[in-house]
């Protein structure tokens, strides 16, 4: 059971990187190629997983039990073997100089402009979060700032290497009644 419990935990988080990866490059962010790394990473942590239960488990008892592929698939037919090849791992250039990048909850390309981040209501009460990341090599210090004292921020400033996550929620007590929109 212990191979299962493994081998679905990489391919999942090979996926998941994978789908990080995709998103950052669409972004613009340097981390994308961290994420590209993860992936190939995650790759062979399964194939090495792999041949471990084949050679190493029970002496080698379950040689060849898990050889069929169940990676690369792009049709209904097997891959002949495990790969990435269905995967459409991006490699962005990073510059050296920093440059900010703002996303928002439900977005999946970087602001350029005004960005709205999701509804929130006092029935919910929702979280919801803005990243600012870094589309550079260098390091670059941030502050956020909100418009209202009733939207608390997890974190008004900082540095940012590559990614930045600032949640973003209500304070029920002090928000005005009825619909108030206010800026971060």
């Amino acid at each position: 059971m212990l191979f299962q419990a493994k081998a679905s935990s990489l391919v999942n988080h090979l996926y998941l990187a994978d789908a990080r990866n995709a998103l950052f490059a669409k972004q613009g962010r340097a981390s994308a190629n961290d994420w590209a790394a993860a992936t190939r990473a995650a790759f062979q942590s399964y194939l090495d997983l792999v041949a471990h239960f084949h050679t190493q488990l029970a002496s080698g008892k379950w040689d060849h039990f898990m050889d069929k592929p169940v990676l690369g698939y792009t049709t209904w037919r097997d891959p002949p073997a495990n790969n990435l090849n269905q995967l459409k791992l991006a490699e962005i250039a990073v510059p050296e100089s920093a440059a900010l990048g703002v996303a928002v909850e439900g977005t999946a390309t970087g602001v350029t402009g005004e960005a709205t981040l999701p509804r929130f209501d006092a029935f919910n009460r929702q979280r919801s979060w803005i990243d600012v990341f870094n589309q550079g090599k260098t390091p670059f210090a941030f502050t956020a700032v909100a418009s209202a004292q009733w939207i608390l921020l997890s974190g008004t400033k900082g540095s940012v290497g590559e990614d930045r996550r600032i949640a973003v929620s209500i304070h029920w007590d002090k928000v005005p009644s009825g619909i108030a929109t206010d800026s971060v």
